[in-house]
């Protein structure tokens, strides 16, 4: 049953969607999202964050993770993503309870058409272009056939070797971020296809209808992005 809460806002440059709700098999949702996207600001940013079940408080983590990075950004996209990423990896793990995080997160410059991304752990970024879907996250897993992290933020003192992508973007453009419980469910070919096949406004509810009817129990959350 699609139960969410959904957000639609759209500007001159950008419409953006996302999607969020508890997983059937969970006492609390411990996913958060959110975009950014004002006319008056250079950057659009949006993410997703997935707090790490069997930890305290994965709610709260993530949410923190997102607030960090719910800022405006100023000049350098792929140095502050750095930066805020060391930032709330230093206020998790510094914190007196054992909280971990993954974090997908986007920005936008909606001046030159270019984009910088970040991931850690396993929420990815998708990004759709002349009918084609990239997956542009790489996963931190301990193995492909594995759901344990090998990275994500608040486990370790510090986090390192973070790989900041960078690109172009262009008009037509579609953006999709989501957490596990979402592709782990709906493969790539079945995202382009919905994608494809759906307008935009029904993308992200479409993803999770798809997903729990696989069998999805785990918190689901998605972000959905055209360049206008």
């Amino acid at each position: 049953m699609i139960q969410g809460d959904g957000k639609i806002e759209y500007s001159e440059k950008l419409w953006i969607s996302s999607f969020c709700q508890q997983g059937v098999e969970r006492k609390n949702n411990e996913d958060s999202v959110f975009f950014r996207d004002f006319p008056h600001e250079r950057y659009a940013i949006l993410g997703v964050a997935d707090g790490m079940g069997g930890l305290e408080r994965g709610e709260a983590a993530s949410a923190l993770v997102c607030e960090i990075f719910n800022v405006p950004l100023i000049e350098h996209p792929g140095s502050e993503l750095e930066e805020r990423a060391k930032k709330a990896n230093l206020l998790l793990y510094s914190n007196r309870e054992k909280q971990g995080t993954t974090i997908a997160i986007v920005v936008i410059d909606k001046k030159k058409y270019t984009y910088s991304a970040l991931s850690v752990g396993d929420s990815r970024i998708y990004k759709y272009s002349k009918l084609a879907l990239e997956q542009l996250s790489i996963d931190d897993r301990l193995s492909p056939l594995s759901s344990a992290l090998s990275r994500a933020i608040g486990i370790d003192q510090h986090i390192s070797n973070l790989d900041i992508i960078s690109g172009k973007t262009r008009k037509g453009d579609s953006w999709l971020l989501s957490t596990d419980g979402i592709h782990s469910f709906v493969n790539a070919d079945d995202i382009k296809e919905i994608i494809q096949l759906y307008k935009k406004h029904s993308v992200v509810v479409e993803l999770a209808k798809q997903a729990i009817h696989r069998g999805s129990g785990d918190d689901m959350t998605t972000v959905f992005c055209v360049i206008n």
